[in-house]
This record gives C-alpha cells, sequence and structure tokens, in this order.
C-alpha cells in the first residue's frame, strides 16, 4: 500500500508530493489526516534553511507538525474509537529527567523528536500512524477545522503558564489571573492573534504591534477579540504607554528590535516573553546601560518553546470554547490541496494561516 505525502530533503530547497509506503503499526491508532496547517517552521525547512531539520530513516522527511485527522482504526483499551477527531502531539520524549515525567517541553539533554522537524516524519499525508498517549481528543468533530490551530494555540498556554510561575517573583503576582494586566503582543501573525485572544480571555488588556497597518483580515480579527492594536511606524509611543503601560511583553515574531523596545518601555517588574524564532530584521547590541535598565526594573525575561500535553488540552478546550466568541476562524485566511506546493514558499498576500486540506 502507499499514499500520498509531501517530502523534503533537508537542506534542500524544495519539496514534492510523492508515494511513500502506508505501512500499518500494529498496536497504535491509525488516524486518516484531514488538516496540515502551515507556519514559518515549515517554509525554513521547505527553503533548506532550518538546520535543525533531520529525517527519521532514509534521506528525506515528511514535512509537516501542525495537524488534525481522524481515527480510522485503533487497538481496544487504547482510549480511542473510530471516527474520533485528534489532534498529534509534535515532540516525542528523549530520556531525561523531563521527558520521562512527560515535560519533553523543558527536555535537558536534546535528545526528544520533533515530527515533520527533526528525527520523526510529519504529518502532511493522507494517514499516519500515532501512539495513544501522543493524541488530543476533539469534543465536536464540527470544531475539526478550527482544532487545526492547536498546535500553535498550545504554545500560548505554555506562555501563560510561564507567567503565571515568574510572576509569583514579584508581590505583585498573578494568583488573582491576568485581569487587569496589561500585555503588549508583538506580531500580527497567527501565533500573535491566537496570544491575543487566550491572554483577552484570561482578562487582560491586551495591544498588539505591528511595524505596518494592520491588513483588513487582521483589523477583523482584532476587533472581534476586543484588543488596541499599535502602529510602531507611526503611532505615539508616549500616549499609548500612558494609557496602557506595558506590564508584559510578548515578542511572537523574532525581531531583535522588539526586544530593544521592550526593555525601554517595559514596567517595572515587567516580564519579556521571547517566542518568536524567526531570526528577522538587524543585529542587535546590548550596552551596559540596557542590562541596568533591566536590573533596576526588576524585569524578567524568559525563554519559551513548545509545550506539554495539558497545553494541548488547554488549547483545544479554548478553541471549542472561543472559536465564535473571538472569531477565531478567521485567522485561517487560505485552503489549499497538497499539490499545491507552491504556498510553501512564502507567504502570500493577506496569509495570516494556510492550511492543506486532505
Amino acid at each position: 500500500m502507499i499514499m500520498k505525502a509531501i517530502i523534503v530533503t533537508p537542506g534542500k530547497a524544495g519539496a514534492t508530493l510523492a508515494d511513500i509506503p502506508d505501512t500499518p503499526d500494529t498496536g497504535i491508532v491509525k488516524v486518516r489526516t484531514l488538516h496540515t496547517g502551515i507556519c514559518g517552521t515549515d517554509r525554513e525547512i521547505y527553503a533548506g534553511k532550518l538546520g535543525i531539520t533531520r529525517v527519521e530513516k532514509g534521506q528525506t522527511l515528511v514535512l509537516g507538525h501542525e495537524a488534525i485527522g481522524v481515527v480510522e482504526s485503533a487497538p481496544s483499551k487504547s482510549g480511542f474509537e473510530l471516527g474520533q477527531i485528534v489532534v498529534p502531539m509534535v515532540r516525542r520524549p528523549g530520556g531525561c529527567v523531563n521527558c520521562l515525567k512527560g515535560r519533553q517541553d523543558y527536555c535537558t539533554d536534546g535528545n526528544f523528536t520533533e515530527a515533520g522537524i527533526r528525527g520523526k516524519d510529519g504529518f502532511m499525508r493522507e494517514h499516519f500512524y500515532e501512539r495513544p498517549e501522543f493524541l488530543i481528543k476533539v469534543g465536536d468533530p464540527s470544531n475539526a477545522s478550527i482544532c487545526t490551530l492547536t498546535e500553535p494555540t498550545k504554545n500560548i498556554m505554555k506562555i501563560l503558564e510561564a507567567i503565571n510561575l515568574v510572576a509569583k517573583r514579584s508581590l505583585s503576582d498573578l494568583s488573582n489571573g491576568m485581569a487587569g494586566k496589561n500585555v503588549w503582543i508583538f506580531g500580527t501573525g497567527a501565533e500573535g492573534l491566537l496570544a491575543a485572544a487566550v491572554f483577552k480571555d484570561a482578562g487582560a488588556n491586551i495591544m498588539i504591534v505591528n511595524r505596518r497597518p494592520a491588513s483588513n483580515a487582521e483589523r477583523t480579527i482584532i476587533s472581534g477579540i476586543g484588543a488596541g492594536f499599535f502602529n510602531s511606524s507611526t503611532d505615539d509611543w508616549t500616549a499609548a504607554l500612558k494609557s496602557t503601560p506595558m506590564e508584559i511583553a510578548l515578542d511572537m515574531v523574532g525581531v531583535p528590535e522588539i526586544f530593544e523596545v521592550a526593555i525601554k518601555e517595559l514596567s517595572r517588574n515587567g516580564i519579556i516573553v521571547l517566542f518568536g524564532t524567526g531570526g528577522q530584521g538587524k543585529s542587535m547590541q546590548l550596552d551596559g546601560s540596557a542590562i541596568i535598565h533591566m536590573v533596576d526594573k526588576n524585569a524578567t525575561v524568559v525563554g519559551c518553546e513548545d509545550g506539554a500535553r495539558k497545553h494541548y488540552e488547554e488549547a483545544v478546550e479554548f478553541l471549542e470554547r472561543c472559536n465564535a466568541k473571538y472569531g477565531l476562524s478567521n485567522i485561517i485566511t487560505g485552503h489549499y490541496t497538497s499539490s499545491n506546493l507552491s504556498v510553501l514558499e512564502k507567504k502570500g498576500g493577506g496569509e495570516i494561516k494556510s492550511v492543506i486540506d486532505w
């Protein structure tokens, strides 16, 4: 048996829709792929520029780490049944103490694998086979499309957890939740907008930042969330910070200038979370005064990556509960077939999140 899959050769540009063996694995769940999301990581791999990419076996890697599918078969006592909608986890544990405790998102030795990225074939294929402990159930099958966003949303749930942990170092911790806190989110991509919705739902005041005007699609989503928008190229920082002090800053892009701005404008006891890994923009140097500024403000800088099973579960719950409330389906701006590989080359005009339908 064979199936269609999008494959890449790590370190080389391009991808191919190819026939690969559809070999059943015993004792695990068979899932038919419904949708796979496309993110910047996929495009870096497609361009041959992501150095961490490695195959599971052979010379090629099946691309794709954002997916949702439907169970086609499952072993008895697996907890899964025919027709259930499921989301697969991306990162698989290595052998460190954190991995063995189910927190491979805090792996200490780097010996984990990630589907569609390093050491494990991904989900841009017609079927995949998965162990039950790495599948998350979606409650309502009609939510299959919106829950394609589970993987990026789980990153936001991890960020929210990290902020709650870090905030305990200050007397003004978040034991009463995010209510009334001011959160500045840099980036209007899918993860920036999802972060805005998650933190808004947690009670925070949201200011979303970009260095250009918001597109029509972005404005629709920002309005639906009830967030503010700040164009850093033209708007007045002084006035904006006076009305909405920067207590928490989330970098969802990975542009060095964002860190530079956040250090300067952050409130006392503030928290900066670095999540974006785009590597865009100019290089940045921090002089001693910037470091002193951070120390004087009692600031915390947190790097955040990936998430655990509980973050996937929280993400599914949030997407199912809040899709209509915040208009989250508007984040998915394009649906493509698996044969349209041009969508992997670059982000299209007006795109927020593109999805391949299988």
